[in-house]
């Protein structure tokens, strides 16, 4: 503390005109500014940084302080740590790239606040899955620190590297350790979640033995299993170990361990499912594969939207676990539905996910599109010199495409200044407004610079699904809302004169039509993307509206139609199948006895959402857990449950299958 104060006191003191404004114009009892500066830095260093945030934005802003100096410097810096620690992290990370240059520059008296402030930076892009910017601005920062505050570097490198293999992530943890061992006294707290750590990686890689042990001894060091004085971090750690003991086989040790996590035992309460939980598609698209699954851990704002999201375990590389945790922030309850839930529960909640075939391998509506631009905007980028970085065509970082647009910017090149923002925008798939600003000013750029049109289409249409995500929990029939907004940018101009742009609005705009008064509108929207010969014969879009059609024919009776839109699409009944309209359940068979004894008996409630084919005479096969509160605990009941699901009797050709990838939610309540 007393370092970082000396620092920041030599950069206020070296700036006469700031410091003797300062002693000249303030009263006596008004405090300097070096003493609300102090003051703003102890509270952020006590964990404070509400009150700290009062007295650096009261700073920032203050006459006194003027940009390009290094109390600004300071200012802005300190400002980004504690915004970064109360989870602002885009607005954190704009602050601490104002003042950080001039810090960098100013010598090795503000080393200390440098490696703050790139660790704050790592923190920010791992949230935002920037995987490759966090690594670079991790190990930046453990280039300047020596002794106890590597610690906290390491394990950060080490979780952001978790699901990379190989013996780097390890080598992260096990120094993190050695180092927090090498402290005298030091906390049983930190070194539990220095083998939480390593414990983590070694379930990612399969060594569960390994695993087991180190969740053990975290267990230990945090006072074991018991049920008085539960912390978040207690939660975390035994659900690790619970983890880990399902993994070795050990069904019961893991149930019981899991019982001290509170999990699926709520009292006076049931954590249900949300109103909008998508999971991401298997296939190419995402680069998941049905085999793939992964434990996801996140936390509720009051408002019922996901506040953060990570990966805990993932069969599969960072990709996959990233791809994993992305699905979940998109996810929301009702506000209403989630405040009956107590908020300690809502701090730190896991579920099992795994991808769903819906799409059987079939590119999104939207997919083609981005496709479209990436390919125009990737070229440009590499040629205006974007570094070449190794899986960057995977890790693709948000941050770094966004710090190159802005110098392209700096250097007049508009054209690689807006395929940098466009691409910075497709590389985050969260609904947040800056995602917008970015589209926003790379159509600025691009219409200057008299851009390509498609690009400009493609941005346009991009915008729109990002600002109807954004807004649908404040709109009435956000459905409804959506489908006319999508038409109204049917038929502009530069949009019906593009046949890849035009073709994807109708379709999103098609989906979001009610199935009842919209039906004719539907049909009228399908009938024409399917007749685009614009597009090309077997273009994906065609496909895709040729699917609905061909089963509201079938809904309807017309069969020989439905045949023969199932033949203009080139796809085999399996990928017809999926967008079937599904079949109504006729009968569950459910009945008391499907409730595992041993989740009954321990009190265990929850739920699985079920992803399964069914057959042309009603019967479901293929069954698959999509996601299951809590985790591994109900998902074998389900899926025998479902094998006694019925539903009704559906037209097929061959009598195959009549609806793939048909999802139900299976309910477990105590009684």
């Amino acid at each position: 503390m007393r370092l970082k104060s000396a620092c920041l006191s030599i950069a206020l003191a070296i700036l006469p005109a700031a410091t003797a404004w300062a002693a000249d114009a303030a009263p006596a009892a008004k405090p300097s500014l070096q003493e609300e500066f102090n003051k703003a830095s102890e509270a952020a260093e006590n964990g404070q940084c509400g009150t700290a945030l009062e007295i650096f934005n009261r700073l920032a802003v203050d006459p006194r302080v003027k940009p390009g100096t290094l109390s600004y410097a300071a200012i802005a810096v300190r400002r980004g740590n504690c915004l970064v620690s109360d989870g602002e992290f885009e607005e954190g990370s704009e602050q601490i790239h104002k003042g950080l240059p001039i810090l960098v520059a100013a010598g090795p008296d503000f080393t200390f606040d440098v490696m703050r402030a790139e660790d704050s930076l790592g923190r920010a892009a791992a949230q935002a899955f920037d995987h490759d910017a966090a690594i670079i601005h991790y190990r930046k920062a453990l280039a300047l620190v020596q002794g106890a505050p590597r610690a906290q570097i390491l394990v950060h490198l080490a979780q952001v590297t978790a699901f990379d293999g190989g013996t780097v992530p390890l080598d992260y943890a096990n120094e993190a350790l050695g180092v927090v061992q090498s402290i005298p006294k030091a906390s049983k707290e930190s070194l539990a979640i220095a083998y939480t750590t390593r414990g983590r990686i070694y379930l990612n890689q399969g060594q569960i033995k390994e695993a087991t042990a180190d969740f053990r001894k975290a267990v230990d060091l945090a006072g074991g299993l018991t049920l008085s004085k539960v912390s978040i971090n207690d939660v975390a750690i035994r659900s690790d170990l619970a983890q880990a003991q399902l993994l070795a086989g050990k069904r019961d040790e893991a149930r019981l361990t899991l019982a001290y996590t509170g999990a699926g035992r709520i009292e006076k309460s049931r954590f249900t499912p949300g109103r909008a939980m998508p999971v991401p598609e298997c296939g190419q698209e995402f680069g998941l594969r049905p085999e793939d699954s992964a434990i996801v851990e996140f936390s509720i704002d009051d408002d019922g939207h996901v506040l953060s999201a990570q990966t805990i375990y993932s069969r599969g590389n960072y990709r996959t676990a990233a791809t994993f945790a992305r699905a979940a922030l998109d996810w929301s309850w009702q506000p209403e539905q989630i405040a009956k839930v107590p908020a300690f529960f809502r701090a730190l909640t896991r579920v099992e996910m795994r991808c769903s075939n819906s799409g059987a391998g079939m590119p999104g509506i939207v997919a083609p599109l981005f496709h479209r631009m990436d390919e125009w905007a990737s070229p440009i980028i590499q040629s205006s010199g974007f570094p070449n970085l190794e899986n960057s065509r995977l890790y693709r970082s948000r941050e770094q495409l966004h710090q190159f647009g802005a110098s392209r910017e700096t250097a007049g090149d508009a054209r690689g200044a807006a395929a940098a923002f466009a691409l910075a925008a497709l590389a985050d798939g969260r609904a947040i407004q800056s995602r917008v600003d970015e589209i926003d000013h790379a159509m600025a750029l691009l219409e200057g610079a008299k851009g390509n049109p498609q690009a400009l289409n493609s941005l346009r249409v991009m915008r729109e699904v990002i600002a109807l995500a954004m807004s649908a929990s404040k709109t009435k029939d956000p459905r409804s809302s959506a489908a006319n907004r999508f038409l109204s940018l049917a038929d502009m101009p530069d949009i019906a004169g593009d046949a890849l742009a035009q073709a994807t609005v109708r379709l999103l705009a098609a989906e979001r039509l009610s199935s009842k008064a919209g039906a004719e509108q539907k049909v009228e929207l399908y009938q024409r993307v399917a007749d685009d010969a614009r597009l090309g014969e077997g273009h994906p879009l065609r496909q895709v509206a040729l699917l609905y059609l061909a089963n509201i024919a079938a809904a309807q009776g017309h069969l020989q139609d439905a045949q023969g839109f199932f033949q203009r699409t080139g796809l085999t009944e399996q990928q017809c199948s999926v967008i079937g309209a599904a079949p109504a359940l006729r009968s569950s068979r459910a009945d008391s006895s499907d409730y595992p004894l041993e989740a009954l008996h321990m009190g265990f409630e929850g739920w699985v959402k079920l992803e399964f084919d069914i057959s042309a005479d009603g019967k479901t096969a293929n069954t698959r857990a999509l996601l299951a509160y809590p985790p591994f605990v109900f998902v074998d009941a389900a899926s025998g449950m479902a094998r006694d699901f019925r539903y009704a009797t559906s037209y097929r050709p061959s009598g195959g299958s009549a609806c793939a990838a048909q999802s139900e939610v299976v309910n477990f309540v105590n009684p």
